[in-house]
């Protein structure tokens, strides 16, 4: 149980760490919605931490759990939904396809945002859309931004598009991908941000 004396002795640190992480709030600026989830993770890093380990390093590997349970779960999400289907492309790795009911949904949902995006993007971006999968991939190969439509939602005024979108690093040595939900303000934004 590495540097910890007792159960007890962890449980108070621990106690300690979770009410900093709310005090300086935390969640809301690493953009975690489900906190439990994300403690969870750091815990498990806790739990086996040495004398020379530092909190920062766990609260970035537990982030990066974190981030991976996301794209997975919105991944789910949308499988269970019957708008993506997983498959086996052609050289043998998994990949997520549209459905023909997803394809449906994307007709309906899809307006003239997106277009937009594409035809604004294309100086910037290797653009491919297959069946309403929208991949935008910087042409230095360092990254790419999966979008995919979410549907509509009035504000008030009117009717706001929303877009699941993953971020995937092409430099990162393992599976990676930040997913964020996102409305047509906030995806404008994302393709024109320099991630290099």
């Amino acid at each position: 149980m590495g540097i910890w004396e007792s159960n007890d002795e962890f449980d108070e640190v621990f106690l300690k760490i979770r009410r900093s992480l709310i005090e300086d709030k935390f969640f809301e600026t690493t953009e975690i919605e489900d906190k439990e989830v994300f403690l969870g993770y750091l815990r498990e890093y806790l739990l086996d931490a040495q004398d020379m380990d530092m909190l920062s390093d766990f609260l970035r590997l537990a982030l990066d759990d974190y981030r991976k349970y996301e794209v997975d779960a919105a991944l789910n999400n949308l499988t269970e939904m019957g708008l993506l289907e997983m498959v086996v492309r052609d050289d043998g790795e998994l990949a997520y396809r549209t459905t023909e009911e997803g394809k449906a949904v994307n007709n309906i949902i899809n307006t003239n945002d997106m277009e937009e995006l594409k035809e604004f993007s294309k100086d910037i971006y290797d653009i491919t859309d297959v069946d309403g999968v929208v991949r935008f991939k910087d042409h230095g190969s360092n990254f790419e931004i999966i979008v995919i439509p979410a549907g509509k939602q009035h504000d008030g005024n009117e009717m706001i598009n929303f877009y699941h979108t993953i971020y995937q690093d092409y430099h990162d040595v393992g599976p990676n991908g930040e997913y964020r939900l996102v409305d047509y303000t906030e995806l404008f934004n994302m393709l024109n941000t320099n991630y290099n």
